[in-house]
């Protein structure tokens, strides 16, 4: 199945907010792949220095939020952490945007935490208030 980006999802690793963590996409698509997925959920993974590591390819529907449909038509980002993002992801996140939006169309609105989708989660991914970043990018020019 084809993926047909319309928004950009959000999410945390749940791993240490900690600037010396080391996880990389690997660990995280070894974590998926034991649970069961065919690969990594998520289509870009940023690690605590800011470093943009691809996952699933931006073209395959990622598998990184249960809400019906959303899978098909969002891109899966995932930050290194469980908090607010370092300030080296937030400057790749602010990169992500510009060229999610430039490509795709997708602007700031168009960009939602992954509890925005799993109301009985709420307060877990990101470990932010996804309107504070939404105002954040609403600036990005």
């Amino acid at each position: 199945m084809t993926n047909n980006p319309k928004c950009v999802i959000l999410h945390c690793a749940y791993t240490p907010d900690s600037l010396e963590s080391n996880f990389s996409v690997e660990d995280v698509r070894k974590w998926h792949l034991d649970r069961g997925f065919n690969d990594i959920g998520y289509h870009k993974y940023i690690d605590r220095s800011g470093f943009i590591q691809n996952g699933r390819d931006l073209s395959i529907v990622g598998a990184h939020c249960k809400a019906k449909g959303k899978n098909q038509d969002s891109i899966g980002i995932c930050y290194e952490g469980k908090n607010f993002p370092s300030i080296p992801q937030v400057d790749s996140i602010l990169n992500l945007y510009r060229t999610y939006r430039d490509i795709y169309q997708i602007n700031y609105k168009l960009w939602f935490g992954h509890y925005e989708f799993d109301p009985e989660n709420k307060a877990a991914c990101p470990g932010f208030d996804m309107e504070f970043m939404r105002s954040i990018l609403r600036k990005v020019a």
